[in-house]
């Protein structure tokens, strides 16, 4: 098990340029004591009087050079602190987030704004924040004005629009550039946890019955933080036709039941997989976000980096994956009369770079040829020896990874009650690159 190490990263402080000078020093150094010198050089008409005049005037001159010089000197010193402390410029490149050039001041300012400075660290290829509770509050309160209609297109729409707002609002630069990263296929970080974030003040209890498939709940803060957070990596929200037992077809709710299920509601373990891996264009971007905890404190959700599975295969299993050779089955709960042809028709399992399509069944994966079949099992030995990257889910956590550049997998439950209190998650898909319709619809 992965241990994750807590630290905060706090931007350095560094002292402040000193304060203008006090009001007689301004008086003394004001412009219009220049033209009075000049007056007092025209004023003499004796030599004695010119000598003493030209003394006086002599020392004067140096006076309102000096003056000048301090003022000039202090002018561009409280300039450039305000400049810097603002993030136009620092001196390694970072943002103002992340420089040490931050000042206390700005901090002060941000945090009165509900602006968050969060806090980061990461392991392997997943990068923490924890958001400040001062910003958690601050999206609360605004998240518990919203209203979401499940079926209503519009009323969706308008939904994800302000829970961009919100979010985008009050968190840190650093933090929305992590998001803007993660479609990138060569960013470092396949996956990213975000700590802290408000919940609904008030949750029903875990449905018992497998036939009930929603909270019901009356406020919506746990999907507005899943939206506005999902939509800031670039991808857009989108529901898919044959996913049909889910009451809202974009925002899925997912808990624990007795009775068969999906992979959201499966108590047992689930293997590593791709999510839609059985369709042409799946969500290229995924996000769980915890509602409820529960009792099952050991329950980890598991990720495997697919670079860290392509550098365990041989060359030659690489290429035959990228073929038209295999063949992916859909699970039960699969409404089959959506899916196009492409079921029943050779495919490949590796697209681009990293993309990896693996069903949640691997007894669903089927090869056409014995190449095929060797590749195959390369493929599920080197799942089997890449670095497996645990996160167990707490209350308000959210985490935001990437469908084709990462497989995931769960620990099965050991403490499910079925009373009220096991369990319940929230998941979005996210896809970039939608055709017009598809943007249009939000569906696939």
């Amino acid at each position: 098990m992965t241990v994750i190490r807590n630290r905060t990263i706090s931007p350095r402080k560094h002292p402040r340029d000193a304060s203008p000078s006090s009001s007689s020093d301004e008086e003394f150094c004001m412009p219009p004591f220049a033209p009075s010198l000049s007056r007092r050089r025209s004023s003499g008409s004796s030599n004695g009087s010119n000598t003493n005049g030209n003394s006086n005037n002599t020392m004067m001159r140096k006076a309102w050079i000096v003056c000048t010089a301090l003022t000039l000197f202090v002018g561009v010193a409280t300039v450039g602190s305000f400049v810097r402390s603002k993030g136009y410029l620092t001196g390694n490149g970072d943002t103002a987030d992340n420089s040490s050039s931050s000042s206390s001041t700005v901090e002060q300012s941000r945090r009165q704004l509900g602006v968050s400075t969060e806090s980061s660290d990461h392991v392997g290829p997943v990068i923490f924040v924890t958001i400040p509770e001062h910003a958690s509050k601050s999206m609360s309160e605004e998240a518990l004005k919203l209203s979401l209609e499940n079926s209503n297109l519009n009323s969706v729409e308008e939904f994800i629009a302000k829970s961009k707002e919100i979010v985008k609002t009050h968190i840190s630069e650093a933090t929305l550039q992590i998001l803007d990263s993660l479609h990138d296929s060569d960013y470092r970080y396949s996956a990213l946890m975000i700590r802290g974030l408000p919940l609904d003040p008030n949750i029903p209890p875990t449905p018992t019955d497998g036939s009930t498939i929603t909270l019901d709940k009356a406020t919506f803060v746990a999907e507005s933080m899943l939206v506005g957070f999902g939509e800031l990596t670039g991808g857009s929200i989108v529901g898919y036709s044959s996913e049909v037992q889910y009451s809202n077809p974009w925002i899925h709710e997912g808990f624990p039941r007795e009775s068969p299920g999906s992979a959201l509601t499966s108590a047992k373990a689930l293997s590593f997989h791709q999510d839609m891996s059985y369709v042409d264009h799946p969500p290229t971007m995924l996000g769980l976000v915890c509602v409820r905890e529960g009792y099952d404190t050991k329950v980890q959700t598991t990720l495997l980096d697919n670079r860290e599975i392509l550098d365990l295969l041989p060359q030659k299993a690489v290429d035959i994956l990228r073929q038209p050779r295999f063949l992916i089955h859909t699970s039960d709960w699969v409404d089959t009369a959506q899916i196009n042809a492409q079921e029943k028709a050779g495919r490949p399992l590796l697209h681009g770079a990293t993309n990896i399509h693996i069903p949640v069944d691997h007894a669903n994966m089927e090869s056409l040829d014995k190449e095929a079949e060797w590749a195959l099992e390369q493929l599920k030995l080197a799942m089997k020896k890449a670095p497996v990257h645990n996160i167990h889910f707490e209350a308000g956590d959210l985490l935001l990874f990437s469908n084709v550049r990462a497989v995931h997998g769960r620990t099965p439950y050991t403490d499910l009650r079925f009373d009220g209190g096991d369990r319940v998650m929230n998941r979005g898909y996210f896809r970039k690159g939608l055709t017009t319709e598809e943007r249009t619809t939000r569906m696939i």
